[in-house]
C-alpha cells in the first residue's frame, strides 16, 4: 500500500489488517492517530513499514499484537502523543528490526508489555519529551 504523503483530516487506521508488500506512509500528514493496533504486516523480506517524515497529531499506535516481518523505519516523524509498541513484534528482514532515528514524540514511547524485536531497535537523534519504557 503506497499512501505517502497522504492528508487525513481525522484518523488513520488499519487496525487488524494482513498486507503483504510494503506499506509507504512517508511524509503522510495525520491529524489523528495512527493505529496499527493487531496488524501483521509481511514486507517479504524487505521493509514492512515506512512513515519518515510523517507528521501525527495524535498517537502512533503498532501495539496490541501488531506484527512486522521487516523493517519499520519511523525516520524523522513527528508525533504529539505517544508511540505505543506494547505486546508488538518486530523482526527485522536485515540488522535492525525498529528504525526512529531523529524521531521527535512530545508523548512516551513505550517499548513494553510483551514487546519483541528480533533485530536491532534505533532511536539515534530522537527526542521523547515522556517517558521511554522499555520493560
Amino acid at each position: 500500500m503506497r499512501a505517502g504523503r497522504v492528508q487525513v483530516e481525522g484518523f488513520f487506521s488499519l487496525n487488524s489488517v494482513s498486507s503483504y508488500g510494503l506499506v509507504d506512509l512517508d511524509e503522510a500528514r495525520v491529524k489523528g492517530q495512527i493505529s496499527f493496533s493487531s496488524a501483521n504486516l509481511d514486507g517479504i523480506d524487505a521493509t514492512a513499514l515506512t512513515a519518515e517524515g510523517v507528521v501525527c497529531g495524535g498517537d502512533i499506535h503498532l501495539c496490541d499484537g501488531f506484527v512486522a516481518n521487516g523493517n519499520v523505519s519511523l525516520g524523522g516523524a513527528q508525533i504529539k502523543g505517544q508511540l505505543n509498541c506494547a505486546s508488538a513484534t518486530f523482526t527485522a528482514s536485515e540488522d535492525w528490526a525498529l528504525l526512529a532515528d531523529r524521531i521527535i514524540v512530545r508523548g512516551s514511547v513505550f517499548l513494553s508489555d510483551g514487546f519483541s524485536a528480533s533485530g536491532g531497535v534505533r532511536f539515534v537523534g530522537a527526542r521523547v519529551y515522556g517517558e521511554l519504557r522499555s520493560r
